[in-house]
């Protein structure tokens, strides 16, 4: 497992993005926002000097999933890890009493790749992204 990103709820991503990440840090970069229909949530990624990024999701309608979560302040949501076997991961984190929130499905903001959801009782949400195979990196 490798970290990553961490993802931050907020109701307005560009709004949210400009107030503290362009006048605050004078980061400028911004790859999103997009929709993504599997999670029912836009999402941007702001990558920072290191290669590890902070996703900034903000839920796409009162159905999302993560609607409630913003309604109690939003905030630090999840961290997230790139595996190389995400079912393999899965599993793993079952045996060791982790318990499932989603099941793999493909992420618009990861280019297709999949994404799961794991909930700890210790560490919280967790988020596991595939690595790209080798024909899909190039």
């Amino acid at each position: 497992m490798k970290f990553h990103h961490v993802g931050i709820l907020v109701e307005n991503i560009e709004q949210y993005f400009d107030d503290h990440f362009v006048k605050e840090l004078g980061i400028s970069t911004l790859d999103g926002p997009v929709l993504d229909t599997n999670q029912q949530a836009h999402t941007a990624m702001i990558r920072t000097g290191s290669g590890a990024g902070i996703e900034l999701v903000s839920p796409s309608s009162p159905d999302s999933p993560i609607y409630a979560a913003l309604q109690d302040g939003g905030g630090l949501h999840h961290i997230c890890y790139e595996v190389q076997n995400i079912e393999d991961s899965l599993a793993n984190m079952r045996a060791s009493g982790m318990l499932p929130v989603s099941a793999p499905s493909p992420a618009a903001l990861f280019g297709g790749l999949r994404v799961a959801f794991m909930y700890s009782k210790s560490g919280g949400l967790v988020e596991l992204v595939e690595a790209p195979h080798e024909d899909e990196r190039a």
